[in-house]
């Protein structure tokens, strides 16, 4: 059998390997496009000091707030710091007196496994986009 990893990454396959997807593989495609929240709850892993990769959990207001930029093109929120939500990865901040993208300047300092579910967020933030342009 041939190794069909990426970089021995169990998570990534190798490009040109066909997929062949279960019902329950077609139904969390179509439940994950219909609600954010649920994506995020089956699909997206968070490391905790002594568990290892946990499902992410969400709190009300996570969803609340999840829930509102899925439903609104301009959306202010009026939080706290470190309460579990992020900018987006295009975020423009001043950094050594230059403009970067918050994205790029986290890029650097990740490890592999943290750039693939970089990736994925950027993806799944541009799905979004598109679900929104066509609703």
């Amino acid at each position: 059998m041939t190794n069909k990893t990426f970089f021995q990454n169990q998570y990534v396959k190798k490009p040109g390997i066909t997929s062949f997807y279960t019902k329950e593989n077609i139904d969390d495609l179509i439940k994950s496009a219909k609600d954010v929240n649920y994506f995020v709850e089956k699909f997206v892993k968070i490391q905790h000091p002594t568990k290892g990769a946990v499902n992410f959990k969400l709190y009300p207001y996570q969803k609340e707030l999840i829930k509102t930029f899925d439903s609104y093109k301009y959306v202010i929120a009026l939080t706290g710091r470190q309460l579990g939500k992020c900018v987006s990865a295009e975020t423009i901040i001043n950094y050594n007196d230059k403009k970067v993208k918050i994205g790029d300047l986290i890029f650097k300092y990740l490890n592999f496994k943290e750039k693939v579910i970089f990736f994925l967020e950027k993806i799944l933030l541009n799905l979004i986009i598109i679900r929104q342009k066509f609703n």
